[in-house]
């Protein structure tokens, strides 16, 4: 799993609008906080584009890896696989 944090901040250095810190299975991103909606929604935008392109992390679904390369295909999820679980027996009645 990946947690995604969003937060405004005032400390960044002059002319940065985000900065983005990844760690393992967290993704923080820091917005300037005198953006206005649509700033944020664009470079939102440009830098989760950046962060998934930049392959540091990747997500795996029912034994696929999930990429962000764009298909054809991007519509169809791939035939799902037979899952199947041990399942204990007991006496119980």
């Amino acid at each position: 799993m990946i947690t995604v944090l969003y937060e405004l901040a005032d400390d960044l250095n002059d002319g940065e609008a985000l900065d983005i810190v990844e760690d393992r299975g967290r993704v923080v991103y820091r917005l300037r906080d005198s953006l206005t909606p649509q700033e944020m929604v664009d470079v939102l935008n440009t830098g989760t584009a950046g962060v998934i392109a930049g392959g540091r992390w990747f997500q795996e679904w029912k034994g696929d890896i999930i990429s962000a390369e764009a298909t054809d295909s991007a519509r169809h999820l791939p035939a799902q696989r037979a899952v199947h679980h041990d399942v204990a027996e007991t006496d119980e009645a």
